[in-house]
């Protein structure tokens, strides 16, 4: 089921320990494109409870909208939480619209066990998201001076370019030489090819 945040009130989660049974649909993204161009939509999710740390979840993209599919990560704790929907350029927010979350309590209710291990995930996962958004800038950085120099930086030979120049210094191969070159020679040949100067 998908649910379009085109309204005021609390992004409904779900049922605690559902997963993928909801996907939550954010309108602003398209807006915020317009008014920023090259840009990313983000999302911080801040779970219930009061030490909980906030971690980001991968959004899609589609039709403007970002789509949040909602996991058993995002609803293992029941009560209110909050989420925060960023616009960042070159890993800066310069939009952000924040969120009330809400997971209804499950069977289980409101069962806090493997909490460390809950922050420990969260933690995994805070550290991997900025990484990929670290490396993700970086990519971005070199693509873009790459564009500036206009393609006029240096190439790669390809193997037959490679050849041709290693003809041209040496000359074509034909039959081998009779005989050794000496020390002397190989230092003469070395001189005449890169200028070496003793």
């Amino acid at each position: 089921m998908r649910i379009i945040m085109d309204k005021p009130g609390a992004v409904e989660l779900g049922k605690q320990g559902e997963n993928l049974s909801r996907e939550i649909a954010f309108p602003e993204p398209a807006a915020w494109a317009e008014e920023f161009p090259g840009g990313a939509a983000q999302l911080l999710v801040r779970p219930p409870g009061a030490c909980a740390p906030a971690y980001p979840v991968v959004l899609s993209e589609e039709d403007g909208l970002a789509i949040w599919p909602v996991t058993a990560a995002d609803t293992a704790r029941a009560g209110y939480g909050r989420c925060e929907l960023r616009w960042s350029i070159e890993g800066q927010a310069v939009k952000s619209r924040t969120y009330v979350t809400f997971v209804a309590e499950g069977l289980s209710g409101g069962c806090v066990c493997g909490t460390d291990n809950w922050s420990a995930y969260l933690e995994q996962i805070i550290r991997a998201g900025a990484d990929a958004l670290n490396a993700a800038g970086r990519a971005e950085a070199a693509a873009n001076r790459a564009e500036i120099s206009g393609g006029s930086g240096v190439g790669i030979a390809t193997d037959e370019e490679v050849s041709e120049m290693l003809e041209e210094v040496f000359g074509a191969a034909e039959e081998p030489p009779d005989g050794v070159a000496t020390d002397e020679e190989i230092s003469e040949m070395l001189a005449e090819v890169f200028g070496v100067h003793e």
